[in-house]
């Protein structure tokens, strides 16, 4: 099969790319997300990677020029711009202009001539990043699969309109000119790829034919984050007074976006200062790694649903020297308006953005993970948590009810539900010798949903549709 992928960002793109390569079906990954450090995943001979486009995201951050543009407009703008770039790089792709790519290196020309004479088996493009794409994919002889990472847009439309609007937030949530683009993406394509039955079944809601999707649950780095249980185990030698190895000190930085404070973790059994987002960057917070805590991993806006884990979080008597709630992510613009408001507890930590070997940390440090999404196509966080040795309490719109038993490696709770979330969290904490064998649990399921798992059956599906 000759397959072409195309994707703004990294999404999981780039774990399909790699298993598609495995198997000889990728012609050409597009991106504009690709690194010196992916070249141990795909090889450059088959990525274009769309560095006007990066430029573009290093201008407008250098220049802080969303304080004259506002984000998704230049969302908009940078999305079509690459849609664009990618449609004239696939009708090239074959012909005697290929050698003036200048991504392609030569020695790949003759192979990419001689495997493709210029035709397409398959364009998988991701939702909003693929309509200028589609009509050159399909000149190719391409079939065409949109790849939706979230649930229908008019879906999604619906419950974040609502979201803002009970909130009081004064701004859309959603671009029309993307909501736009997306229904037509939809109406091109042959098929859609959703990753979890929530997302599927909110396609089937808005009249898509049950025939014109698929679905295939995504895949997880379970291996990286299992090594997190060796990590708490390490921690709670060190709480009981064993000291195996050398100090792991260390200083992190929050990330500058939300200016809220430097979090500094080391093996002292004590916290300085509250953590309030009021705070002046350089406050200094330590984790004390023997207290129940709740982490949430993701964006921090109302899409997400932190602003009931806030308000659930508010109404639980929990002592807050022995508990803590950790919020890592970049706080949004949305729920920075709602917290205006919003009281917020001592014990309440955000932490900002962080990079893939903190993060496991942070998960070793906590006791349970809470994703509350509103609306959420599949959270791959909750995979990543699990690895790890957690309990996953989440909603149903967020894809966990398809890696997750109720009661056996967490809960499923409905959205927008205050006192549910609140209970389930009060239980963990009254039950956390349970909740730990829930963790063990979540564990060993979660070794079904590997990217090995889930490029098989993406393979599969992709050879029985050419």
């Amino acid at each position: 099969m000759n397959i072409v992928i195309s994707a703004g960002g990294r999404f999981h793109a780039l774990q399909l790319a790699h298993h598609l390569e495995k198997r000889n079906s990728l012609t050409r990954l597009f991106t504009f997300s690709y690194t010196n450090k992916d070249q141990q995943l795909i090889s450059p001979a088959h990525v274009s990677n769309i560095s006007s486009c990066s430029m573009l995201d290093t201008l407008f951050l250098k220049c802080r020029l969303d304080r004259i543009i506002h984000k998704s407009s230049y969302n908009v703008f940078k999305d079509n711009l690459f849609d664009y770039l990618v449609s004239k790089k696939i009708s090239k792709l074959g012909d005697s202009d290929v050698p003036k790519i200048r991504s392609i290196p030569r020695d790949a020309i003759s192979s990419l001539l001689g495997k493709t004479g210029g035709k397409i088996d398959l364009f998988v493009g991701w939702a909003h990043y693929a309509l200028h794409s589609i009509p050159a994919a399909r000149k190719a002889g391409a079939k065409i699969i949109i790849e939706s990472g979230s649930c229908h847009i008019l879906e999604q439309q619906t419950l974040l309109e609502q979201e803002y609007a009970k909130y009081g937030v004064p701004f859309a949530p959603l671009h029309q000119k993307n909501i736009d683009k997306m229904l037509k993406e939809y109406e091109l394509a042959d098929y859609i790829m959703t990753l979890s039955d929530f997302a599927y079944q909110s396609f089937v809601k808005q009249g898509v034919p049950k025939s014109k999707l698929l679905k295939v649950t995504c895949g997880m780095d379970v291996e990286y984050f299992l090594q997190a249980r060796t990590l708490r185990s390490i921690r709670q030698a060190q709480d009981q007074g064993e000291r195996p190895g050398e100090s792991s000190s260390s200083q992190l930085y929050i990330s500058e976006n939300n200016k809220l404070w430097i979090l500094k973790r080391v093996q002292d059994d004590k916290i300085e200062g509250p953590c309030h987002p009021e705070l002046d960057s350089g406050s200094t917070i330590i984790l004390k790694s023997n207290k129940f805590r709740v982490i949430f991993v993701g964006l921090l806006n109302l899409r997400k649903g932190i602003q009931y884990l806030l308000q659930a979080w508010n109404s639980l008597n929990l002592p807050e020297q022995e508990t803590e709630l950790l919020l890592v992510g970049n706080l949004q613009q949305d729920l920075k308006f709602v917290l205006q408001k919003m009281p917020l507890k001592k014990n309440v930590i955000f932490y900002g953005s962080t990079n893939r070997e903190n993060l496991r940390e942070l998960y070793a440090s906590s006791s349970v993970f809470v994703l509350p999404s509103v609306e959420d196509g599949f959270g791959m966080v909750m995979g990543e948590a699990m690895a790890s040795g957690l309990p996953v309490i989440c909603t149903t719109n967020t894809g966990g009810p398809d890696i997750i038993t109720d009661q056996e490696h967490g809960f499923i709770i409905p959205p927008q539900n205050i006192d549910a979330l609140a209970e389930k969290i009060a239980w963990c904490y009254n039950n956390q010798e349970t909740c730990k064998i829930m963790g063990n649990n979540a564990q060993e399921q979660i070794k079904k949903f590997t990217w090995d798992v889930y490029g098989e059956k993406v393979y599969e599906i992709y050879k029985s549709i050419v």
